[in-house]
C-alpha cells in the first residue's frame, strides 16, 4: 500500500462524519478500522495494518494467549477498535465513545502517518507540535542553531 503523508484540516459534521483527504481515499478499502492510538489520537487503519500494528505490541514471539499481559493488550486493543465503512463522499463516522476517548471537537487535523491516518482535535494537535523538539533536535540531539 502506498504511504499515507500529509497533513490535512477538516471538519466534523453534527453526526461525528470526517471526510478523509482525497489522496487518502484513492487507497483506503470500503472498510477502515477505528482505534484510539498514542497521544490519544484516532488511528485509522485497513484492516491488514491493524493486524500489523497490533503484532508489534507482542514482541519478536508473537502473540502467546497464555500470557496475560499479550491477553489484556489484545482484548483492550481489540475490544475498543471499531471496523466502519468509508462513505460515498470519503467520510468515517468516528462513534461517540471513541469522539470522546480521542477528545475529537469540530476541527480536525487528519495526519498521514504512513501505513495508517491519525486524527487529531486540531487544537490538541497544535498544543503538541508546539511542545515538540525541533527536528534538529530530534536527529541531532541538540538545537543546531546555535552552532
Amino acid at each position: 500500500m502506498a504511504g499515507f503523508r500529509g497533513n490535512y484540516c477538516h471538519n466534523m459534521d453534527s453526526k461525528g462524519r470526517v471526510a478523509l483527504p482525497a489522496p487518502f481515499r484513492k487507497v483506503l478499502p470500503d472498510k477502515v478500522i477505528l482505534v484510539k492510538g498514542l497521544h490519544e489520537a484516532l488511528f485509522v487503519f485497513t484492516d491488514e495494518e491493524f493486524e500489523s500494528w497490533l503484532d508489534g505490541f507482542f514482541g519478536e514471539g508473537g502473540f502467546d494467549p497464555t500470557n496475560p499481559r499479550h491477553d489484556q493488550i489484545d482484548t483492550m486493543v481489540r475490544g475498543g477498535s471499531h471496523e466502519v465503512p468509508v462513505d460515498s463522499a470519503g467520510r468515517v463516522n468516528v462513534p461517540a465513545q471513541l469522539r470522546a476517548d480521542t477528545h475529537l471537537g469540530k476541527s480536525v487535523t487528519v495526519i498521514g502517518k504512513g501505513n495508517h491516518i491519525e486524527m487529531w482535535d486540531t487544537d490538541r494537535w497544535n498544543a503538541f507540535m508546539d511542545a515538540a523538539p525541533t527536528l534538529d533536535e530530534l536527529v541531532f540531539g541538540k538545537d543546531q542553531t546555535s552552532a
